[in-house]
C-alpha cells in the first residue's frame, strides 16, 4: 500500500523484485539527478566536493574510493544516478566477466579500468579495497550494487 499526505509518501509492505526484467542496459533502485558531469553508462562514479561526478577507482586515497558512489544509467546526471539497486549493462565486460552468483565485486584498483569493478581483490601497496557489490545473476550480467561505507587501503 501507499500513502501520500502532500508530503511524504509511505510505503507499506516490501518492495520485490524477480531479478530477471532488467533491459539489457538499466537499472533500478533508489536513483538520483543530483550534481554534474560527463559520464559513460554503467561505470562507477565518486561525488566530488564540487558536486561533481568523476569516473571512481582504488589506486589511491585521493578520494575516487572513498567517497558517495553511484552507478551512471546514461551518458547525463539527468538519466540518474544508481546508488544503490540492480545494474545489468551487458555493453560493459565487468557486468560480463562476473561468474558467480554471489560474487563480491570490488571497485577496481586500476587506472586503466576507471570507473570499472572487478571480482578481484585489490592487493598491492596503495590500493584502496572497497566492496561495491555482488553478482545476483551470471545468466542475465546483473549485478546489486550496494557500495560499503567502508574501505581500506593496503599499506
Amino acid at each position: 500500500n501507499l500513502t501520500f499526505d502532500g508530503d511524504l509518501l509511505f510505503i507499506h509492505g516490501s518492495i520485490r523484485y524477480d531479478g530477471i526484467n532488467l533491459g539489457t542496459a538499466e537499472g533500478f533502485g533508489e536513483i538520483v539527478t543530483y550534481g554534474s558531469g560527463t559520464l559513460m553508462q554503467g561505470r562507477v562514479y565518486h561525488l566530488t566536493s564540487t558536486n561533481n561526478w568523476s569516473a571512481a577507482h582504488g589506486d589511491n586515497v585521493s578520494g575516487q574510493a572513498t567517497g558517495q558512489l553511484a552507478i551512471a544509467l546514461g551518458t547525463s546526471v539527468a538519466d540518474g544516478m544508481l546508488l544503490r539497486g540492480f545494474a545489468r549493462f551487458t555493453g560493459n565486460s565487468p557486468y560480463t566477466q562476473m561468474s558467480q552468483y554471489g560474487e563480491i565485486q570490488y571497485l577496481s584498483p586500476y587506472a586503466s579500468n576507471i570507473g570499472q569493478f572487478t571480482k578481484t581483490r585489490p592487493s598491492s601497496s596503495g590500493e584502496m579495497v572497497r566492496i561495491v557489490g555482488y553478482c545476483v545473476n551470471t545468466y542475465a550480467d546483473i549485478l546489486y550494487f550496494d557500495p560499503d561505507n567502508t574501505f581500506l587501503e593496503i599499506d
